[in-house]
């Protein structure tokens, strides 16, 4: 789903004066925390390209914001699923019928 970025392409999310960044960079530990998920599911889920956006910088890491776009993502692609599926009740009505 989501590449590794690199230094360049997290541009202005990089504070250049003393202000203070709003949007910290999380840890692999509390990146799995936030979403609820084991390290393990987390790094899988990296490896396979279905997991939130991160950048490597010494270590694995990930931003807030970066996981807050997954799970609104998730959640679309969920309602999605659910929407274009049929009811139950129709697919039982059509294997009595055939």
């Amino acid at each position: 789903m989501y590449e590794q970025d690199s230094i360049s392409d997290i541009g202005d999310s990089v504070s250049t004066d003393a202000t203070i960044n709003t949007d910290p960079f999380l840890s692999e530990s509390e990146t799995a925390a936030y979403l609820h998920v084991s390290l393990a599911t987390l790094r899988r889920r990296r490896y396979q390209g279905a997991g939130p956006r991160f950048i490597h910088i010494g270590e694995i890491r990930y931003r807030r914001s970066w996981l807050e776009d997954f799970v609104l993502e998730q959640l679309e692609q969920k309602q999605t699923a659910k929407v274009n599926r049929p009811h139950p009740d129709a697919v039982q009505r059509r294997k009595r019928a055939v």
